[in-house]
């Protein structure tokens, strides 16, 4: 296992950019072609190389990488003033939630984003359509009441904190879909433009390419081959190439 480099990391931030949203929802927010053109790479790269040595140190779950790529882009950015990153709220010692990101836009605006990346598989069970993690714990209808509590708290914090900003409250969502071999299925939450990869039972499909780091799901398109992709006890991630595109494949365990 090893961290992504700030390459790796300029990789992912190009891919969050680029890559359609995820959840179809009428709080999404995300990058217009105005935000890029603005986008200034050589701070960017500088903010990516710092996180990246923070990483070398502190090893963090992709989500958390996802976080930072996400917090390096709107500080590298002349429009955008972060306020805060990673609000937690607290009732006595609990924490209830946190907030991702708060920030103020060049007309004085403000913007609450949570951001997401998800990689859920379409799971047909008896007569159902499920949509959930490759461990079956995460499950699309809970991460989006995860979203309304942490917006409404949101609208709560920034009410008492910044009462002279108009806050819009918004989600930026990442991802990829897993359809079964030859599966069409789809939901109303997903977005139809969605990335879209593959699940296997316990098959390994032929030429696929062992996807050994997490951060790799995000650092996409891939550069290298890493070895095969095998069985594993737990899901096993790789690439193959498909149509002249790169496929995210996911073996379950038989």
């Amino acid at each position: 296992m090893s961290a992504p480099t700030p390459k790796d990391l300029l990789r992912i931030a190009d891919w969050i950019l680029d890559s359609p949203a995820f959840f179809n929802m009428a709080e999404n927010w995300d990058f217009d072609d105005d935000f890029k053109r603005k986008l200034d790479r050589n701070r960017l790269l500088t903010n990516l190389e710092f996180t990246a040595a923070v990483l070398h140190e502190t090893r963090l779950r992709m989500g958390r990488i996802f976080e930072r790529v996400v917090f390096a882009l709107f500080n590298a950015h002349p429009d955008y003033q972060v306020l805060a990153t990673g609000v937690g709220m607290f009732e006595e010692k609990k924490q209830l939630t946190e907030l991702d990101i708060l920030m103020r836009d060049k007309e004085g605006r403000g913007l609450h984003l949570e951001v997401s990346v998800k990689f859920y598989l379409y799971l047909f069970e008896d007569g159902n359509l499920r949509v959930v993690g490759p461990n079956k714990q995460d499950v699309l209808e809970n991460r989006m009441a995860k979203f309304k509590r942490q917006l409404d708290f949101g609208r709560m914090y920034v009410a008492e904190n910044f009462p002279e900003i108009d806050f819009d409250h918004r989600v930026l969502s990442r991802g990829r879909i897993f359809q079964p071999e030859n599966g069409k299925f789809s939901h109303p939450l997903i977005c139809d433009d969605a990335e879209v990869g593959m699940y296997t039972d316990g098959v390994v499909p032929k030429g696929c390419s062992l996807l050994e780091n997490r951060w790799e799901w995000i650092a996409w398109p891939p550069v290298e081959s890493r070895g095969e992709l095998s069985v594993a006890e737990d899901e096993s991630h790789g690439w193959r190439m498909m149509d002249g595109a790169p496929q995210h494949i996911i073996v379950l365990p038989s």
